[in-house]
């Protein structure tokens, strides 16, 4: 399950930056799973990387994202709907 898991949160966040119009790579990604989310930032217009930042250095912020209306109809819809 745990390699499932992997895949789908890969799929979640490549859809998100996506999204956002970030150009994004594997090895952008396994940086990110350690902490480093520079490659990820930097295809992102300044108030966007300030706001992925924030949210990422606050796990109330990280929540609140993630609890969206939005954040949930992305993941329902990515996931599967028995998923999200």
């Amino acid at each position: 399950m745990g390699d499932n898991m992997n895949i789908k949160n890969e799929k979640l966040l490549n859809a998100i930056l996506n999204a956002g119009g970030a150009k994004i790579n594997k090895n952008d990604i396994e940086k990110a799973k350690k902490g480093d989310v520079s490659g990820l930032a930097a295809g992102l217009d300044s108030d966007s990387r300030k706001k992925l930042t924030d949210a990422l250095n606050s796990k109330e912020k990280a929540r609140q994202i993630l609890n969206s209306k939005e954040a949930r109809e992305l993941m329902k819809n990515l996931l599967g709907k028995n998923n999200g």
